[in-house]
């Protein structure tokens, strides 16, 4: 059982020795330590706490890489990207035969696969689309037909402890010691608009306040190399598609195209699209135009209630560029 300390993982701990299982507890220290409430509601259920140093994971497959895609003007998911290793990498390799893993995720996996939460506020599966099938074939996640204010109520009844901060809060600063440059900021037509922007790390879809401009203006594209943005107005931010990189086949159709849905942010509904395989890599053409198709950011494509895929977005389709 993964136990990070919160409200969500303790009711899940407290479901599985409710139903009879004999449980062994985990905590994965990512740099910060043990947060006392996994020993107490470790000690709480009866459970011994095994505390695990992921310090060197996290630094190698959270942390540096999420640093190296913002000093390129990318735009990382640190939260799919500590699923797929640390917190539950880690803690896959450490299972016993006949054991699975349990985590209080608001989302369902198994061998059937990984399916979307019943509280569509909380649904957590499009931050595990990045982790391996093998690791979440032998995955139990209670809490998937649970509302979060169900969880929240039956928290308080039974007095579980747990700390405030949610899991879905990043814990740690990606810009931390990065350097933040100035920007010389175009539009679309190659004028320039500011000479001098900054310093910051600019992703697609920030907004800029640029000295002098009414206009509400957002990067559109960046240029770290050359320390160039392209400013635009939302209309310029759509796009008709984006193509995935990385892709982490959760059970697509073996056809060449299919059809599917697209989550390209975790606050963004699914989208309908047409999904291409391409040498590898998955081309979406979206239904209708979707904006700030951010580079770097996590996709999980679906089907139904079911996510099918995960990929990082390498970037987005606009006019001319599908099919090519």
């Amino acid at each position: 059982m993964a136990v990070s300390g919160g409200r969500d993982s303790a009711l899940a701990l407290g479901l599985m020795v409710e139903a009879g299982y004999r449980v062994r507890a985990a905590c994965v220290d990512m740099g910060a330590g043990i947060p006392d409430a996994a020993g107490r509601v470790a000690d709480r259920f009866g459970c011994r706490l095994l505390e695990v140093d992921g310090r060197e994971d996290f630094r190698r497959d959270v942390a540096k890489p999420s640093a190296a895609m913002l000093a390129a003007g990318l735009t990382p998911n640190p939260c799919a990207m500590c699923n797929r290793g640390p917190k539950m990498g880690l803690l896959h390799r450490m299972l016993l035969p006949g054991e699975v893993l349990v985590t209080g995720h608001y989302a369902f996996a198994g061998p059937e696969g990984l399916r979307r939460g019943r509280d569509r506020t909380k649904d957590q599966s499009y931050f595990l689309a990045m982790v391996r099938r093998r690791v979440l074939d032998r995955c139990l996640m209670p809490l998937g037909g649970w509302t979060k204010q169900r969880v929240t109520r039956e928290a308080e009844r039974l007095g579980l402890p747990h700390q405030r901060r949610e899991s879905m809060d990043l814990c740690f600063d990606p810009t931390a010691g990065l350097e933040r440059p100035l920007w010389k900021v175009m539009d679309g037509s190659g004028a320039v608009l500011a000479g001098r922007l900054g310093p910051l790390l600019p992703t697609v879809g920030q907004r800029l306040r640029l000295p002098g401009m009414r206009r509400r203006l957002y990067c559109v594209s960046v240029d770290a190399a050359a320390r160039t943005l392209v400013a635009g107005g939302r209309e310029d931010l759509l796009a008709e598609g984006c193509v995935l990189r990385e892709v982490n086949d959760l059970g697509m159709p073996e056809s060449p195209t299919f059809r599917a849905s697209i989550r390209i942010r975790y606050r963004k509904a699914p989208a309908p699209c047409l999904v291409h395989r391409r040498d590898g890599a998955l081309e979406a053409v979206f239904d209708a135009p979707l904006g700030a198709v951010a580079p770097g950011q996590t996709a999980a494509v679906g089907m139904g209630n079911r996510v099918v895929a995960g990929g990082v977005i390498e970037g987005s389709l606009k006019g001319d560029d599908i099919g090519q």
